[in-house]
């Protein structure tokens, strides 16, 4: 078998030089290559974070006006069972406040829904007055077992 040993150390010595300086060349285009894409990385990072920043300024700014603002006392209306013939349309919105559901209909009524604990009433407005009340009060069944 034959020994390379004296070859590879006369190669070495040779081609030493040349091959230390591809090294350098390799690491410098490396390098150069990692400067170069980093910059385009950082944009893109700065791009995707900005609807995030944006999205905080506007939670902030929310909340500091929703602190600022004057909270409205809870409003309380009538039960609708209370409703009697002849109110009038505005102090029926009044004490009872807006209906759950409205149909107009073709002559201009108007038929209103209010939902209550006891019961639904169901009533025609027309000319500006209640015409028709209809309560429907709410059974309760009894469980047995």
């Amino acid at each position: 078998m034959k020994s390379f040993g004296p070859v590879v150390i006369l190669m070495l010595t040779a081609f030493g030089g040349t091959a230390a300086g591809q090294a350098m060349v390799g690491y410098g285009l490396g390098a150069a290559r990692a400067a170069t894409t980093a910059a385009p990385a950082a944009a893109l990072g700065k791009t995707i974070a900005k609807p995030w920043k944006n999205l905080e300024k506007v939670s902030k700014a929310a909340e500091s006006s929703s602190a600022s603002a004057v909270a409205k006392p809870a409003v309380h209306y009538e039960d609708p069972s209370k409703i009697e013939d002849g109110i009038s349309y505005s102090d029926l919105i009044k004490r009872f406040g807006p209906p759950a559901l409205q149909i107009t209909g073709d002559d201009g009524s108007r038929t209103l829904t209010y939902l209550g604990k006891g019961g639904n009433a169901e009533l025609v407005v027309r000319d500006g007055k209640v015409g028709s009340v209809d309560v429907r009060r709410v059974q309760t069944a009894a469980l047995s077992h």
